[in-house]
């Protein structure tokens, strides 16, 4: 752990822990994302074929351009896509070692990717892993210029602040997985 500089290692690990949960649930379930795009037009896919769509994105960007509200749609969701990871790669350096911050985002990223792709809930799609991946560099670059410079004391302020807004919004994530969730996926 890199929390030795600070007293309340509980409190980062809880903040880190609730960042995660609050990661996947938007990424994997897209519970709030107003206006993803709809797959409707690839929902025939084989896993192969959705799996090899996602790899190529010669296939899937050309769709993106049909009308302007797809591209509106799709550049919505790629910003999402760079914006969730942000916080990722502020709090991972402060409670895992930096060099393996990248890396367990990263395994993150392909988790919820693999899982979009086998549970159907989506694609598996390496321009959505490139977005989050320049989100968590985004986040470790914040942390690096501002973060890592505060005291303590600082630090600790910092983390109740986002405890206090992310425990409300992570209840209603667990809510909504356990009770509104199950109704919403297909027979």
């Amino acid at each position: 752990m890199n929390t030795k500089h600070f007293a309340n290692k509980k409190l980062l690990a809880t903040l880190f822990g609730i960042c995660i949960f609050l990661t996947i649930w938007i990424f994997l379930l897209k519970l709030c994302i107003p206006g993803r795009i709809h797959w409707d037009h690839v929902a025939s896919l084989t896993m192969e074929e959705w799996f090899r769509f996602g790899l190529n994105p010669s296939k899937s960007l050309p769709i993106f351009c049909q009308t302007p509200q797809l591209l509106k749609e799709y550049i919505i969701e790629q910003t999402v896509n760079t914006i969730g990871f942000v916080p990722f790669g502020i709090i991972a350096p402060f409670v895992i070692k930096k060099r393996h911050a990248l890396l367990s985002g990263i395994a993150i990223i392909l988790a919820i990717e693999f899982t979009q792709l086998f549970a159907r809930m989506g694609g598996f799609d390496v321009i959505d892993m490139a977005t989050n991946t320049l989100g968590i560099c985004i986040g470790m670059l914040v942390h690096k210029v501002f973060f890592s410079k505060l005291s303590s004391p600082t630090v600790d302020k910092l983390c109740k602040i986002f405890l206090a807004i992310f425990v409300p919004v992570a209840v209603y994530a667990l809510y909504s997985i356990i009770f509104i969730f199950p109704g919403t996926l297909p027979a």
